[in-house]
């Protein structure tokens, strides 16, 4: 399977979308209803839970996870770029202003003195480790989980029309990515991505993306023209029913839950 994504730190939703239909892993084959109840606990462990070692504890078990789903690792570090980033945009000023035992003090045009202290950096290892977390499992989910039950559930789960909103968009997000690609290689193939000055840069990319965006609704409107002229009635049917939990898994997510309940009364 060839990689489409213009960048190795963007997630290739076609190659997720490979591994999910393509897939043959202990983790393929458990229940769909088990893998969005895991979902669940992630996030509420990561938004709940305080100790940085607990938090350390999870992060390792989604990477278990993730392994158990026999996908390649050398594309999670490449995909955590963006997330790590994000984190160290928002949490920059945090770890300045957070009370403490300084760790580094730095003096800054001779007269600003900027401290670091241990608990500031505690502060962004927590935030780091919340953030992979919730990022690794969700590519675990969503690599591992074939499109037509993820429709399913949706159906169940989400009232009308929450649900094809939902399933549209999704599937929508596909054809945004390939719309962006395809301008992203042709403007690198005409030399456009050297280095011109930022406002130069700028003003290229958000054409890029304008355009982008632009051709995307006009395929959206195409594509849903076709699906009326079909028949579509603003429900997408299902017939792919997701496997049963099995006891064993059922036992792993008591489990997790009381170890997760744990960790938030300790």
């Amino acid at each position: 399977m060839a990689r489409t994504s213009f960048s190795s730190h963007i997630p290739d939703f076609y190659l997720i979308s490979y591994f999910a239909e393509n897939g043959n892993s202990i983790i393929h084959r458990s229940s769909s209803y088990l893998k969005f109840a895991y979902l669940f606990l992630v996030i509420l462990a990561t938004t709940s839970i305080q100790k940085t070692e607990y938090l350390l504890v999870l992060f390792l078990f989604t990477l278990v996870v993730y392994r158990l789903g026999n996908m390649p690792l050398n594309l999670l570090w490449r995909w955590y770029l963006i997330p790590t980033s994000f984190i160290f945009a928002i949490a920059f000023l945090f770890v300045f202003n957070e009370p403490g035992i300084q760790f580094l003090s730095l003096t800054v045009l001779s007269k600003v003195k900027i401290q670091i202290t241990y608990e500031g950096l505690v502060l962004l290892l927590r935030l780091i480790l919340r953030t992979l977390s919730t990022v690794t499992y969700s590519l675990s989910l969503i690599m591992t989980t074939k499109y037509s039950e993820i429709c399913y559930i949706a159906n169940i789960v989400l009232p009308t029309p929450l649900n094809t909103i939902f399933i549209l968009a999704y599937r929508f997000s596909f054809v945004v990515l390939g719309e962006i690609v395809a301008l992203l290689k042709a403007l690198s193939s005409r030399g456009g991505d050297l280095v011109r000055g930022l406002m130069t840069q700028t003003r290229i990319f958000g054409g890029i993306f304008a355009v982008a965006f632009v051709h995307s609704f006009d395929r959206a409107e195409r594509i849903t023209k076709a699906m009326e002229a079909r028949g579509f009635e603003r429900r997408i049917p299902t017939h792919s029913v997701p496997g049963r939990p099995s006891l064993l898994g059922m036992l792993i997510l008591i489990v997790v839950l009381i170890l997760i309940t744990y960790g938030l009364i300790s």
